[in-house]
């Protein structure tokens, strides 16, 4: 369930112990502002709400579920830190989004995109040309998918709820993938990636 923002509002140093490892954090509404705590061996961070901080708070920080803010400021924050998986629960705008990820350190190697309709192409994010696994959910807008067929160490695929896909060939391009999951999608004619789906299966 949910707690009150005001658990967290009071939040101090040491009230949490220094050897957490992982967090989840579900306040339903609201934004949360992160008090001045350091959590010098957080590892995984999850936020149900926008939440601004400063990267100092989570030094060992490698995995991060957050909504951006529209001005993505937390986002640029959360790319200061060493991660391996940033999960944008709602993508807030469009082709800024790729730009603003592309300043990642190349660390950066499972992306989800796991909300929004403001998103109608994936173009850009084959700036992120280290991502080993891309998640795609709930991306009303999504029809073009296209950047993915130049990530070329892309092994894992999962796209969820996502109904407009207009080429759901271009997996039939990506060589390095070993894991595909395809969740709520309707019709995208997966007759057309049925070759690489029977490939991948007889692995």
């Amino acid at each position: 369930g949910s707690i009150a923002p005001s658990i967290m509002d009071g939040l101090e140093d040491g009230r949490l112990p220094e050897g957490i490892e992982a967090l989840s954090i579900h306040l339903g509404t609201g934004t949360l502002v992160w008090p001045s705590v350091v959590l010098p061996n957080l590892r995984t961070l999850y936020v149900d709400v926008p939440v601004r901080f400063d990267a100092s708070s989570f030094p060992m920080l490698r995995g991060l579920s957050i909504y951006p803010d529209r001005s993505l400021k937390n986002l640029r924050q959360a790319l200061a830190l060493p991660l391996d998986e940033l999960n944008l629960l709602n993508v807030p705008v469009a082709g800024e989004i790729f730009d603003a990820l592309s300043s990642s350190a190349d660390g950066l190697e499972r992306v989800g995109l796991l909300g929004g309709t403001k998103l109608k192409s994936l173009d850009g994010l084959e700036k992120l040309a280290h991502l080993e696994a891309v998640r795609l959910k709930n991306l009303s807008s999504l029809a073009d998918i296209r950047a993915l067929s130049r990530l070329g160490h892309l092994k894992m695929l999962d796209i969820q709820y996502c109904k407009r896909i207009a080429n759901i060939e271009v997996i039939n391009d990506l060589a390095a993938l070993r894991e595909l999951k395809i969740v709520g999608c309707g019709k995208l004619g997966l007759e057309k990636i049925e070759a690489k789906i029977i490939s991948r299966s007889e692995e």
